[in-house]
């Protein structure tokens, strides 16, 4: 018997430019993408995201993409290190029968002020509703991330990926060669 575990984030890494389109969400814990730091259960963090959302594939010890074993239907964790303070968070995604999860990587943008506002209440629902604030020009960010797979640690994390993003809608995901 073989026992196949995920062991790396696998090649090609997506490389996303080009526009995004920029929503705000109320996000809480449960959210994907979660907000990661320390919030009330009944609150919300207001942001503004530029995300694209990535399929990353997940390779195992052998260097091959995940076995389907851990798709969709078994309710494998995705987590990763992030948050003040850094802690595992679970991502609220599961692996894809594919060997890929879903992973939304741009830029978040915390609303400046009044950002901690009650779940479903008026503020949460104007801000989902209102208008989107423009991506202002910034970068490169570095999204080096640990990340852990059913609780197997991805050696490298998500390596030494860079965000640039640039006003009024550009996002750019890049890995070193």
């Amino acid at each position: 018997m073989i026992v196949v575990i995920p062991k790396r984030i696998g090649l090609p890494h997506p490389e996303p430019d080009g526009a995004v389109e920029g929503e705000n969400r109320g996000l809480h814990s449960g959210t994907t993408p979660p907000w990661t730091d320390p919030l009330p259960q009944n609150k919300v963090a207001l942001v503004t995201l530029y995300n694209h959302q990535l399929d990353m594939p997940v390779w195992d010890q052998f260097g091959n993409r995940l076995a389907p074993v851990y798709g969709d239907e078994q309710n494998v964790a995705i987590e990763e290190y992030v948050g003040s303070p850094a802690a595992w968070h679970n991502m609220n995604q599961n692996m894809k029968t594919d060997g890929t999860y879903g992973d939304p990587v741009g830029i978040t943008i915390r609303k400046p002020e009044n950002w901690e506002v009650e779940k479903w209440g008026f503020e949460h629902m104007t801000w989902i509703e209102g208008q989107v604030p423009p991506l202002p020009s910034g970068g490169p960010e570095s999204a080096n991330i640990p990340v852990r797979v059913g609780g197997h640690y991805l050696v490298g994390g998500t390596g030494t990926r860079t965000v640039t993003w640039t006003a009024p809608d550009k996002v750019k995901i890049t890995w070193p060669p």
